[in-house]
């Protein structure tokens, strides 16, 4: 497929749309029970490994699988953590109103170390970026919304209706 968009070939994928299906959740990050066993029995092997398979997805996710198309995060429930920094990787966040996203990471002295603060500093200033690294505190979708994190609000049950409308507006923008 990518070496049809390297000639120039048309090709009917413009977006990736990444959700949940379970009500309420949209990703709640890393097993910190695994991660925890993995340290106390000094597995480095499977840390690794873990910090690979973590790493890796939000990595194409932030590069659009290394195509040309626009990725979004539809987010309709709980966004915490690595799950958080899942729905940072995408171009755009879309999320229904009761949705909340943090990074709890250090009430468990740990830091969010998949990408949180580049991907935040896209989006909101550095220090902002740090300072909500390190409260460890839960922010509303209207919240991250008027800080610039999240792109839309939606009401909830209308975040697919959303998605479809950004699509639409875009589509008419670039088809001109």
């Amino acid at each position: 497929a990518l070496s049809g968009f390297e000639e120039g070939a048309d090709y009917p994928l413009r977006y990736t749309v990444f959700g949940s299906k379970i009500p309420g959740v949209y990703n709640l990050g890393g097993d910190l029970p695994l991660f925890a066993r993995m340290i106390r029995s000094s597995d480095r092997e499977g840390l690794r490994r873990y910090a690979y398979a973590c790493v890796e997805p939000l990595h194409f996710r932030a590069v659009n699988l290394g195509l040309p198309v626009i990725g979004i995060s539809l987010v309709q429930g709980d966004a915490l953590g690595g799950g958080f920094e899942c729905a940072l990787a995408d171009d755009v966040i879309i999320a229904e109103r009761s949705a909340k996203f943090g990074l709890p990471e250090i009430l468990f002295n740990l830091f969010p170390g998949m990408g949180a603060y580049s991907f935040l500093s896209r989006r909101i200033s550095p220090a902002q970026a740090e300072r909500m690294m390190l409260s460890g505190r839960i922010y509303s979708a209207e919240e991250l919304y008027e800080m610039g994190v999240v792109d839309m609000v939606a009401e909830d049950g209308a975040g697919e209706d959303a998605v479809y409308d950004y699509v639409e507006r875009v589509d008419r923008v670039f088809e001109g």
